[in-house]
This record gives C-alpha cells, sequence and structure tokens, in this order.
C-alpha cells in the first residue's frame, strides 16, 4: 500500500489519472504491480507517456480474483525451473 500512497501523493500523477478519466487508486493498484521502475517512470514522465495504451487495462479496480491470478503467475515465474535429467 504504501507505493499506492507514494503515486496518490502525487499531484501530477493525480491530474493526469483524472484527465483521462480513470480512477487514480484503481490505476496505482495496477502501476504496483508492473514494479518499483514502473512507479519511478510514472511519476518522472507521466502516467500517460510511461502507461501508454496499456492504461486503458488498468482502470478497474483489482478483486481478489486478480491477485489470486497474479500471485500464482509470480509464484511459479518465481519458482526454478525444473530441467528432465
Amino acid at each position: 500500500m504504501k507505493h499506492v500512497e507514494r503515486l496518490l501523493d502525487s499531484r501530477r500523477y493525480v491530474k493526469d489519472c483524472q484527465t483521462l478519466g480513470y480512477q487514480p487508486e484503481n490505476v496505482a493498484e495496477h502501476i504496483v504491480f508492473l514494479g518499483s521502475a514502473t512507479i519511478n517512470k510514472v511519476l518522472t514522465i507521466g502516467v500517460s507517456n510511461a502507461i501508454g495504451s496499456h492504461l486503458k487495462l488498468y482502470q478497474d479496480r483489482f478483486t481478489s480474483a486478480d491477485v489470486d491470478f497474479y500471485r500464482d503467475d509470480i509464484i511459479a515465474f518465481l519458482k526454478p525451473s525444473q530441467s528432465a535429467a
């Protein structure tokens, strides 16, 4: 949540989201999942420039099903691959 708050503390970020017709809170939740590099990029060059046309994918709030979906993908990605010997 501290990363979401960091985005919401940025007046530029909030204004950009509102101008584009998006809820800043909803978009921030998605941006946080993209990682700290994306958060910094959004804060530096603006949400529209950093995210581009993908921004429309981030307009809805995360649901618990979304979180579970991403959690499974991240865990699977982080597990060391097991090759057949």
